[in-house]
């Protein structure tokens, strides 16, 4: 049983699932695509070989032209990333879960018990079928409704959003460490959103979307999230400032 092997046998179990609803295997990204008017989505293969066993995750990633475009001016990404690292653990939305699993579930076949990565482990060739259904339960049942729900910038807005305008910046203490590195959170808490990018790319991206969608709460989310781009140095300060000034002249073509 090897990598190429395995690969294809992910391939095989996912097509029949995420094909009809307009994704399509694309080898050089090592993933599903789907192309929506404006934007796009992906569903990334994430298996590490550590021979002979492999283990097979995903993460998810939406892009928006729009978006895009206003954050290269300011040399940042507009990638929204969502990695699962949590799932199969614990919801991870408040305002609730649409691919994790139900609080508690445990999809890596005793990850609580046994301290292994999460994910889907493939040990053992006789293995690798029931380990791929599994997955492909969790795609069909979870993952591709996500996508679903999130495939315009008014939803992909309240994803980004609603959570920062409850908390009103009150996370920040317990999500940040003293040290500082520049762009970087130096800790993996925060990852727990709809954008788990570290970078505070994460931040320009949810102000621009908030914009473009027409949020009445920019200059509130503008106030929270100033304090949080403080944390990264004064350079993405800057550059934080100087988006807010831009998307406040209306300047988002």
């Amino acid at each position: 049983m090897n990598k190429r092997d395995v690969v294809e046998a992910i391939v095989a179990r996912l097509n029949p699932i995420l094909g009809p609803a307009g994704f399509r295997h694309v080898k050089r990204e090592e993933g599903f695509v789907r192309k929506l008017p404006g934007m796009r989505q992906a569903l990334a293969i994430a298996l590490k070989d550590y021979r002979p066993a492999y283990n097979l995750s995903f993460a998810l990633s939406t892009r928006i032209e729009a978006v895009d475009a206003v954050l290269g001016r300011f040399g940042a990404s507009g990638l929204i990333q969502t990695q699962l690292e949590f799932f199969g653990l614990e919801s991870a939305m408040p305002w609730g879960p649409f691919w994790f699993a139900d609080s508690g579930a445990e999809l890596d076949e005793g990850f609580l018990a046994t301290g292994r990565a999460q994910g889907f482990w493939i040990e053992r060739p006789e293995a690798r079928d029931t380990a791929l259904r599994r997955a492909g339960e969790l795609v069909k049942t979870k993952l591709l409704p996500g996508f679903e729900r999130f495939k315009d910038l008014e939803s992909i807005n309240r994803a980004l959003n609603e959570e920062q305008d409850r908390r009103r910046g009150s996370f920040l203490s317990r999500v940040f460490s003293r040290s500082r590195a520049e762009g970087l959170e130096p800790v993996q808490a925060s990852r727990r959103r709809f954008d788990s990018r570290r970078h505070s790319d994460r931040l320009l991206t949810a102000l621009a979307v908030a914009r473009l969608a027409g949020d009445e709460r920019f200059e509130r989310l503008a106030d929270n999230y100033r304090n949080e781009a403080g944390l990264f140095g004064g350079e993405q300060l800057q550059k934080y400032e100087e988006l807010v000034a831009f998307l406040r002249r209306g300047q988002t073509d």
